[in-house]
């Protein structure tokens, strides 16, 4: 952290006799990590007495303000060390406080201003780069990256970060196969992968995206996470049947992907196995409600009637989603005069209209089943 750095240089002199130095006091507890405590020692400090350190009393007081989430606080203190003392540390711990305040712009000049000495490790360069990145300056982003990973070689962090900024030059292929390239090196965790592919999916480039994804898929093939991602970009590709695939295979390692794997082959049309993922859904009340839904979709109306007991056991039979179901497959079957019932009490927006439309229905079929037929 850099206020640590920072309270390094600070000099805590010795307390003498029975008067409290408190901002000695304070720069010993922001040592152990108590900046709450510093704060409330610091604000004993008169600071328009003449023996009083200000450049270490406006630098304790950002660095506490800092650490305890007072960005805007934390400026004005450190503000005022500078006009004390010009100092590369303070510079450093300014863009910190950029940074908590998402103003990039003062991240990037603060750091601008500590000098090329003062960006001595990769979580600074970490930290120029993303301001630049949020800034859509990633031309700068790209140069600077470029120059940092000489005196960094080999830092995965900065090696996604210059990923990015190809995406954000709109270098597809070129940031294709260099995130493709770190996948296959094994130099990313699932995390960064994820977002080398997410953000080529925000830029619309689904086959990119795809290509990553499918790295990230050989490098690590039962992480959840990835097969989710994965699932999703074939469904955007129209590969139903390749996603519910991909989840399957997901799903034999985490049994929690069964229920997303049953959808899948639902919707690829597939009910054998999407019944088959259905069963193996370990929470009763998921598993029933999706096994209603693959009956209704697979047109089974006489196998949803006979679930209702169940469903009311269960205590399921309440939703409204499930009320309509039942009234349709009532309906469905026949069983005009069950409709009403099934539909009492119904009063979720989502299906209030299509409950009174079946409620019509199913009277004038009860009025004359002939034409119902």
């Amino acid at each position: 952290m850099f206020w640590m750095l920072s309270i390094a240089l600070i000099a805590a002199p010795a307390l003498d006799g029975d008067e409290i130095d408190h901002l000695a006091l304070a720069a010993l507890l922001m040592r152990d990590g108590h900046a709450q405590r510093a704060q409330a020692e610091l604000a004993k400090v008169n600071p328009k007495a003449e023996d009083v350190d200000h450049f270490q009393l406006w630098l304790l007081k950002g660095i506490a303000a800092l650490r305890l989430k007072q960005p805007q606080s934390a400026l004005t203190f450190l503000d005022r060390a500078l006009a004390v003392k010009a100092d590369p540390q303070v510079h450093l711990l300014r863009a910190q406080a950029g940074a908590q305040l998402k103003q990039w712009s003062l991240v990037v000049s603060a750091l601008d201003r500590a000098g090329p000495s003062g960006i001595k490790t990769s979580r600074l360069v970490m930290m120029r780069s993303t301001a630049l990145l949020k800034l859509e300056r990633f031309d700068l982003a790209y140069a600077f990256l470029e120059q940092q990973n000489q005196r960094f070689s080999g830092d995965v962090g900065l090696l996604v970060m210059q990923v990015r900024a190809l995406i954000g030059l709109k270098l597809y292929r070129v940031a294709t196969d260099q995130a493709i390239a770190l996948v296959t090196r094994g130099e990313l965790t699932p995390l960064d992968g994820l977002r080398l592919v997410d953000a080529l999916r925000r830029a619309r480039r689904l086959e990119q995206a795809l290509r990553c994804v499918e790295a990230l898929t050989m490098r690590f093939p039962a992480d959840r996470e990835v097969a989710l991602l994965h699932a999703r970009l074939l469904l955007k590709d129209k590969k139903v049947q390749a996603a519910a695939d991909r989840l399957e295979r997901a799903a034999w390692v985490d049994p929690s992907l069964a229920s997303d794997a049953a959808e899948l082959f639902r919707r690829a049309g597939n009910w054998t196995r999407a019944r088959a993922w259905n069963a193996r859904i370990q929470d009763p009340k998921t598993k029933l409600n999706q096994r209603l839904g693959l009956l209704v979709s697979a047109e089974r109306f006489d196998e949803v009637m006979a679930m209702r007991p169940r469903l009311i056991r269960e205590g399921i039979a309440q939703d409204d989603k499930v009320r309509y179901a039942l009234a349709f497959a009532a309906f469905r079957t026949g069983a005009f005069d069950q409709v009403p019932d099934l539909l009492s009490g119904i009063t979720a927006e989502s299906v209030f209209e299509q409950a009174v439309e079946l409620r019509r229905a199913a009277g004038k079929c009860k009025s004359d089943p002939s034409g119902c037929l």
